[in-house]
């Protein structure tokens, strides 16, 4: 095939793409946002422009917002063109307070009225609603706290299938394309409150998450608390492991190493991580030794260690490392271990969870003092009061450099990305805001007291809404391509969505590597490095040489994808021929290069393929992109293979 052809085919099957089906439990960077806080929890979504500013008393900046019936804490979920939560509609409205015993103390709020329990999902370009399902109706089976709900859990979905938990009102699992319920389940009473008075009931809220084929609950409750997995095709039930934990909040976090699965949860007496495929218990810490009784923020994973942080008696802020195994508590007063890089045992966050975006750890306390860490030291870098003191219920997203963080006064403080402190924007949501908010695309979307609401470029969302499907089916190199292969006629149109996405995910997943990169070149100086212990100095070439690999593995993943569809030759003459590294300055050069041609990769793919818009004639544009990914290749080979003698 002509290298024209190549492009052509290339660019717009990718472009196209965005907007397709993948491999269906398999999420689209920056696209999919497939349960609470995206990707394995991450809040993390890449490779799209987000905004900076809107205002929507005024309809600036926003798409569309729509009311929502009801009450709920869940938020939003996204997989390619839906946007779905859930609700309860009926009982007491947002303002009702937890009420008063006769001796003073608290109790919960009793909705006494049938409630309806739904699902809802929305048209993501515009709104409008797809469908709507009522799981269950009836009086409440526990109470609630005055600012819970009885739709707290996020949902989670793989692209084909929707789970909803409603607690003791049951797991429900609904196609995804049209709201078809496939399978139900009920775990019985699940009673969630404050253990030292289990008449204060709080409303459950722990998310459930899908991995391989798995749901993934977490039932920590006053009596019998359990984790367990159950087939996402037919809800029966493959592990069940008992828990040592009283009442929890969290959501389990799911992760992949050395090709081993591995569910993470919070708690108070039992922290620990599990064997996804057996249920068995990898390792634990008892976290009552140092407080934090009312574990709330879902762990999160990244640069080796799992971050756990909880709060209320006590605060504190954990590093795992992903290889922990056993009971890994720290004794006594130590603050590290074997198997912990750092803790900080007055410094976590109570409600919302932390955010690991790039290099940095992003912990926002309840009552708004934002605390950035070095992830792999603990090092605090700076701390920062957000606003006048309102209070944190939402966890923060990030996304394009700029980090977001939701107020329940509907603030939403936009800070700029990295170890020292700039805030962007503030922008205000007018209305309570208790949900995290999900990214798509580069759009935001927020879930407030009474709507969903659409944040982003109106223009981008439209051009998505009009790309068409039908195009992709009819590329003829594809089509020829699949049919050699063998692949009746009637799969040939999924298998180019998938060869699509796979281009896609990986140009999208080497961007935010490569652009760590840049970053962290940048710090390298000899006067900076003089200030540096070795120790330090060799965790940041470490930290290089990981995204180095990550580029090298995507670019690479990239390349061969397309060999094997196009059959492309040796790449052009000369490909290749970049920096050699072997000083600071060389190290500098070449990460900011590869940068360059990491954005010039992934803008060629996403772009549109108008022809009104070449300046340049095909074989001439085609020569130069496949010379940039061989070039990006070796580059970061290149940087992996560097002895540099500081």
């Amino acid at each position: 095939m002509s290298t024209h052809r190549l492009v052509g085919s290339l660019v717009l099957t990718a472009t196209l793409g965005t907007v397709t089906l993948m491999a269906r439990d398999a999420p689209r960077p920056g696209v999919d946002w497939p349960s609470f806080r995206g990707p394995r929890a991450s809040g993390v979504a890449d490779g799209f422009p987000t905004p900076v500013s809107w205002n929507v008393e005024e309809s600036k900046g926003v798409l569309w917002k729509i009311p929502v019936p009801g009450l709920g804490n869940s938020s939003p979920v996204v997989w390619e063109n839906r946007v779905c939560l859930t609700t309860a509609v009926g009982g007491k409205d947002s303002s009702a307070k937890a009420e008063r015993r006769a001796d003073g103390r608290p109790a919960s709020i009793t909705d006494e009225q049938p409630l309806e329990w739904r699902v809802m999902c929305f048209a993501k370009g515009s709104g409008k609603v797809d469908w709507v399902q009522t799981s269950h109706k009836g009086v409440p089976a526990t109470g609630r706290h005055g600012i819970s709900t009885h739709a707290n859990p996020t949902l989670a979905t793989d692209g084909t299938h929707l789970v909803a938990f409603f607690g003791s009102e049951g797991l429900y699992c609904y196609r995804l394309s049209d709201g078809r319920l496939l399978w139900k389940k009920s775990f019985g009473l699940l009673d969630s409150g404050w253990f030292k008075l289990p008449s204060w009931q709080w409303g459950f809220s722990s998310s459930p998450v899908i991995h391989d084929s798995k749901v993934i609950v977490q039932c920590d409750v006053q009596k019998d608390s359990f984790i367990a997995a159950l087939s996402v095709k037919d809800g029966k039930e493959l592990w069940r492991t008992p828990r040592n934990d009283v009442p929890t909040f969290g959501t389990p976090t799911v992760f992949e190493e050395n090709g081993r699965a591995q569910v993470v949860v919070n708690g108070w007496r039992e922290m620990a991580g599990y064997d996804l495929a057996t249920g068995k218990r990898l390792w634990s810490i008892n976290a009552g030794k140092v407080g934090g009784d009312i574990p709330i923020p879902t762990p999160i994973v990244g640069r080796g260690l799992i971050f756990i942080t909880n709060s209320h008696l006590g605060t504190p802020i954990f590093a795992i490392r992903t290889d922990a195994r056993g009971d890994v508590s720290l004794e006594d007063e130590a603050q590290a271990s074997t198997h912990i890089a750092w803790s900080k045992p007055r410094e976590g966050t109570y409600m919302p969870t932390s955010i690991l975006y790039g290099d940095h750890l992003y912990v926002n306390r309840d009552i708004g003092v934002l605390s950035v860490y070095d992830a792999a030291t603990g090092t605090r870098l700076y701390q920062q009061r957000l606003g006048s003191g309102g209070g944190f219920i939402a966890s923060a997203v990030a996304g394009d450099g700029k980090v977001y963080f939701t107020s329940t006064d509907g603030e939403v403080f936009v800070v700029k990305a990295g170890p020292l402190f700039e805030m962007l924007s503030v922008n205000s949501m007018g209305e309570v805001c208790q949900s995290s908010p999900a990214i798509s695309e580069g759009r935001l979307y927020f879930r407030t007291l009474g709507h969903l609401v659409a944040i982003g470029d109106a223009k981008h969302s439209k051009g998505v809404r009009k790309t068409s499907l039908g195009s992709i089916a009819a590329e003829p190199d594809l089509r020829r391509y699949f049919t050699e292969k063998g692949v009746s006629s009637d799969r040939v149109a999924e298998e180019i969505r998938r060869f699509s996405q796979r281009v896609l995910g990986a140009s999208v997943e080497a961007l935010p590597h490569a652009k760590l990169l840049k970053w962290s070149a940048s710090t390298i100086s000899s006067n900076e490095l003089s200030t540096l212990s070795a120790e330090r100095r060799r965790q940041k070439f470490d930290s290089i040489r990981e995204n180095a690999s990550a580029v090298e593995r995507e670019i690479k993943a990239l390349r061969q994808e397309l060999q094997l569809v196009f059959g492309a030759g040796s790449p052009p003459e000369g490909a290749g021929n970049d920096l050699e590294v072997t000083d600071a300055v060389s190290l500098q050069r070449a990460c900011e290069r590869l940068y360059e041609l990491s954005l010039a990769i992934n803008r060629v793919i996403r772009s549109s393929f108008v022809r009104s818009t070449e300046t340049e004639p095909p074989a001439v544009k085609a020569a130069q992109f496949w010379q940039s990914l061989v070039s990006a290749e070796k580059l970061a080979a290149a940087i992996q293979r560097a002895e540099l003698k500081w």
